[in-house]
C-alpha cells in the first residue's frame, strides 16, 4: 500500500506530461491535416474551393463512423496495455504511414480515398482514446486547468506548424512548392511516431472495477432513444456542438489557403505575430479560469458572443494589416475560450462506464456540423471571395447561443442547488 502511495505522485506526473504531448501532437497533425492537406489538394491538385471541402466533409463522416467504433471498442477493450494506450499507439503509427502515402500522388480520386476515407479511420484512433484518456485519468474539479494546459500545448503545437509556414509564406500571392508540402506533412508524420511512442512509454492505465461487454451493443444502445434519453443534459450539448462545429469548419480548411491569397509583408508579421499570441493566451487562461470558477455556461456565451466580432473586423480589413492581425486576435482568443468550456462541458456529462462510445455520439455532430459548414463556406468563397469564410462562421455562433443557453450547467456555487 506505501509503495502505491509513494509511486502515485509520480504516475500522476507522467500522465499530465502524456497527457501534453498528445495534447501537442494531435494538435500538430490536426493543423497539418486541415490546412496542408487542403492547401496540397488545392495547389498541387488543383482543384476548386469546393471539392476541397468535399474531401474535407468525407473524412468528418468517416471519421464520425470510425471515432464511435473506436470509442466503443477501446471502452470495452482489456489488455495488458491498457484499454485506450493501445488503440492510440497503432493509430499514430498507421496515419504516420499514409500520411506519406498521400504525397506520394496528385490525383484527386486517390487523395480523396487515402485523405478522405483511410486517413478518417486510422486517425480517429488515438484522437477517440486521447479524448477518453483525458476524462480518465483527470478528475473533474481539474479539468477546466487541466484544459488550459491542453490549450497551451496544443497551441504550441499549431505554432510548430503556423509559425514556420507565416515566414515561409512566398512572396505576394504564389503558392507553398510541392516541396514545401511534403516537408510539412513528412514533419507530421515523424511526429505521430515520436507521439506514439511517448504516450506508449508513459501511460499505464489504471485498473478498471467496469465488466466490459461487447462494443457492439454499446454502439447498439448509442440509437436507442429510450437509452438517450435518460442523459437529456448530454443530448442538449450535442445539439449545440453540432454549431460549434459547423463554424469552425467553415473557416479552418482554408486558413493556410487564405494566407497565401493575401499579400502580407514580412515586417508587419513579426510585429504582429507576438501581439496575437499574447492576446490569444491571455485570453486562454481568463477564459480556463472562468469555466471552473464561475461556470461553463456563462463563458461559452460570452465567447460565443464576442469572437464573432472579430471575424468581421478579418472581413473589413481590406488592405490593412493591423485590422486583419486584431481580428484573428479577437477572434481566436474567444473561439478558445468557448472550446474551453465546451469540452469541460461535454467531459462532465460524459456517462462514466460509456466515456468513449458518448464521445463517439459528439463526433457524430462533427459529421453533422462540418459537412455543411465547409460546403457552404465553400460555395460561398467562390463566390464571394475568400475572407467571406469568417462572416459565415461567426454567424453560425451566434445562431448557437440559445443552443449552448438551455444546456445545464454542471460547476455549482457551493449553497446552490443542482438543476437537471
Amino acid at each position: 500500500m506505501n509503495e502505491r502511495l509513494e509511486s502515485r505522485p509520480k504516475l500522476l506526473k507522467s500522465w499530465i506530461a502524456a497527457i501534453c504531448i498528445l495534447a501537442l501532437g494531435t494538435t500538430l497533425y490536426s493543423e497539418i491535416e486541415g490546412e496542408w492537406f487542403s492547401s496540397y489538394v488545392k495547389y498541387i491538385a488543383q482543384v476548386g474551393f469546393f471539392n476541397v471541402g468535399v474531401i474535407y466533409a468525407v473524412s468528418k463522416i468517416v471519421g464520425t463512423i470510425f471515432y464511435m467504433i473506436w470509442g466503443a471498442v477501446s471502452d470495452n477493450a482489456r489488455t495488458k496495455f491498457g484499454r485506450r494506450v493501445p488503440f492510440l499507439v497503432i493509430g499514430m503509427f498507421t496515419t504516420a504511414l499514409f500520411m506519406i502515402l498521400y504525397i506520394s500522388t496528385t490525383n484527386f480520386i486517390f487523395l480523396l480515398i487515402i485523405g478522405g476515407v483511410i486517413l478518417a479511420i486510422t486517425s480517429n484512433m488515438f484522437h477517440v482514446t486521447n479524448k477518453s484518456l483525458i476524462v480518465d485519468l483527470v478528475p473533474q474539479e481539474r479539468r477546466g486547468r487541466m484544459q488550459i494546459k491542453i490549450f497551451l500545448f496544443g497551441m504550441m503545437g499549431s505554432m510548430i506548424v503556423w509559425i514556420p509556414a507565416i515566414f515561409l509564406l512566398p512572396e505576394g500571392q504564389a503558392s507553398f512548392s510541392q516541396e514545401m508540402h511534403v516537408l510539412f506533412i513528412s514533419m507530421g508524420a515523424l511526429s505521430c511516431v515520436l507521439v506514439g511512442i511517448s504516450v506508449g512509454v508513459l501511460v499505464k492505465e489504471p485498473k478498471l472495477d467496469i465488466v466490459p461487454k461487447n462494443w457492439l451493443i454499446d454502439i447498439k444502445n448509442l440509437f436507442n432513444p429510450k437509452e438517450m434519453l435518460k442523459h437529456k443534459g448530454f443530448l442538449k450539448i450535442f445539439v449545440a456542438m453540432i454549431f460549434l462545429i459547423m463554424s469552425k469548419s467553415a473557416y479552418y480548411p482554408f486558413m493556410l489557403i487564405f494566407f497565401q491569397e493575401i499579400p502580407l509583408d514580412f515586417a508587419e508579421i513579426i510585429i504582429a505575430l507576438p501581439f496575437v499570441i499574447t492576446i490569444i493566451i491571455v485570453g486562454i487562461f481568463f477564459m480556463g479560469k472562468l469555466a471552473d470558477t464561475r461556470g461553463r455556461k456563462i463563458t461559452t456565451i460570452i465567447s460565443l458572443f464576442l469572437s464573432p466580432i472579430g471575424g468581421v473586423l478579418i472581413i473589413l480589413a481590406g488592405s490593412s494589416s493591423f485590422m486583419l492581425f486584431l481580428g484573428f486576435a479577437i477572434m481566436f482568443a474567444f473561439i478558445q475560450g468557448v472550446w474551453i468550456a465546451a469540452d469541460a462541458w461535454v467531459q462532465d456529462l460524459l456517462p462514466k462506464e460509456k466515456r468513449g462510445s458518448f464521445l463517439g455520439i459528439i463526433n457524430i455532430g462533427n459529421a453533422l456540423g462540418s459537412v455543411p459548414g465547409v460546403l457552404i463556406a465553400g460555395l460561398v468563397a467562390d463566390a464571394l471571395g475568400l475572407s467571406w469564410v469568417f462572416f459565415v462562421s461567426g454567424i453560425i455562433l451566434w445562431i448557437a447561443l440559445p443552443f449552448f443557453s438551455i444546456v445545464p450547467e454542471t460547476i455549482i456555487k457551493k449553497g446552490a442547488n443542482k438543476k437537471d
